[in-house]
């Protein structure tokens, strides 16, 4: 069965006008959702809202009511998973504009490389499009649910359902992407978020209109989908492959994951030579004291800042609490051991110069007790070299694109052992399901290391 984009938008549309006032609710709850989630009410939050969506779509399009059961925690964690996955992709593309610097083209070059990351982490979740809506719909379990959702993206056309969640996804961000092409056109950055801020309410009608579309998809599929109860044993791959298909696919989505974890740490120290000093006018030098590893508290003069040292481990904090923060050092070697603190000012900004065995390192300040060149940005290329950013992308390109065949394969493998064995005997059976975990393997060796290494890039972020 092809997939017919403008038909299920037409459909959308239709459940729309059937229940405005809950569709748009149920839209807005799950915006108001995605914002919450760093305060962690919204990891509740959005796969409920989203559950109930789904759950009312389907039966407003197949008719029917909304039956609530078990399998909906399970169709939340594909929710959850998948909201988290384009939240994460998009603020590592938007970080990645600043990685060549600040220039004339940084914004465009943010929201382009955005829209980028957004439409890479969807493309990633893509094959398992389906798999909430089978939950929310007929129950089951998560293995099942994502197998039969590959081999639907497959079945019925790859290229077909990549047009049809572009649509969707076009669908509900329209509003972001008007307001930031305004803010574009008005050569006005400042102005942005507010555009943008404007544009959050009119998400409760096109997130709903835009999710509508695959779940129209799928109802016009729900009558296709394997009856489990009937499978034989043989059409049931082993726990090792299963398990091995999971991490090769979760590897990328961890590490980008832990990349994001990463930024919450501050950027370490630059490393300058002791000739780059600001301390070459002694009248900008405020403070010059030999440490020598002991515990020692540094006041700024004139200002609540003060500096404290112990070993090696060096602070600013401010009187009211406040203030930088920790100052780390990079860990050249183990010799990290503070011997020197220097502190310059002017204009309202401080330098502050540490020496160790290393070398010298510094971190400047403004007076209100901010570091300057600490942002997200500065902290995500301190951690991640382009070639790691490369390797992530790669990984969560080349994934989907490998592995998304063996998977629709184990479950054309699945949806054969539920047939009758008159029309498809044991003995065929058996030969295929060799030939399928054969083929499964050997994408998911090839693959082990591109996931590895994406893997292997979150973990040194972070650590």
């Amino acid at each position: 069965m092809p997939i017919q984009p403008l038909d299920h938008l037409k459909e959308s549309l239709r459940t729309f006008r059937a229940q405005p006032v809950s569709m748009a609710v149920l839209g807005f709850s799950l915006v108001l959702s995605a914002f919450l989630l760093p305060c962690g009410l919204g990891l509740v939050a959005l796969p409920w809202f989203g559950s109930e969506l789904y759950a009312l779509q389907v039966a407003t399009q197949a008719g029917g009511k909304v039956r609530r059961h078990r399998a909906w925690l399970s169709a939340g964690v594909f929710i959850l998973g998948a909201a988290i996955l384009v939240i994460i992709a998009a603020v590592l593309a938007s970080l990645g504009a600043h990685l060549r610097g600040e220039d004339a083209f940084t914004d465009v070059r943010r929201v382009g490389l955005t829209a980028g990351g957004v439409a890479l982490a969807a493309f990633f979740v893509m094959p398992f499009t389906y798999a909430p809506r089978i939950l929310v719909d007929r129950g089951g379990s998560m293995g099942g649910a994502a197998l039969e959702s590959a081999r639907f993206f497959i079945q019925d056309g790859a290229l077909g359902h990549v047009a049809m969640v572009a649509l969707a996804h076009v669908i509900q961000s329209s509003p972001l992407a008007i307001a930031t092409l305004v803010g574009l056109v008005l050569a006005d950055a400042s102005l942005v978020p507010f555009l943008l801020l404007g544009a959050v309410p009119f998400l409760a009608v096109t997130v709903p209109v835009g999710q509508g579309v695959i779940t129209a998809a799928w109802v016009a599929r729900r009558d296709r989908l394997t009856d489990a109860s009937r499978r034989r044993p043989a059409g049931r791959p082993p726990p090792s492959v299963i398990a091995a298909l999971a991490l090769s696919w979760i590897a990328p989505g961890v590490g980008a994951s832990l990349v994001i974890a990463s930024l919450v740490h501050p950027s370490p120290l630059l490393r300058i030579d002791e000739s780059d000093s600001m301390a070459t006018d002694p009248a900008r030098v405020l403070v010059d004291e030999d440490v020598g590893g002991r515990v020692r508290t540094l006041v700024i003069p004139d200002t609540a800042l003060t500096v404290e040292v112990d070993g090696a481990d060096v602070r600013v904090v401010a009187s009211d609490g406040g203030g930088v923060g920790d100052l780390p050092i990079p860990r050249i070697s183990e010799a990290r051991e503070v011997d020197h603190v220097r502190i310059t000012g002017r204009r309202d900004l401080y330098s502050i110069e540490i020496s160790t065995a290393d070398g010298w390192y510094r971190a400047v300040i403004d007076r209100a007790g901010v570091r300057r060149g600490d942002d997200l940005g500065s902290r995500l290329a301190a951690r991640v070299s382009p070639w790691g950013l490369l390797v992530l992308a790669l990984a969560l390109l080349l994934v989907p694109l490998v592995l998304t065949g063996g998977i629709a394969a184990l479950a054309q493998l699945r949806a054969s052992s539920a047939r009758p064995p008159e029309d498809f005997p044991d003995l065929e059976l058996s030969a295929r399901r060799a030939r399928v975990l054969r083929s499964v393997a050997l994408m998911t060796l090839g693959l082990a290391p591109l996931s590895l290494g994406a893997l292997v890039v979150g973990v040194f972020a972070l650590f």
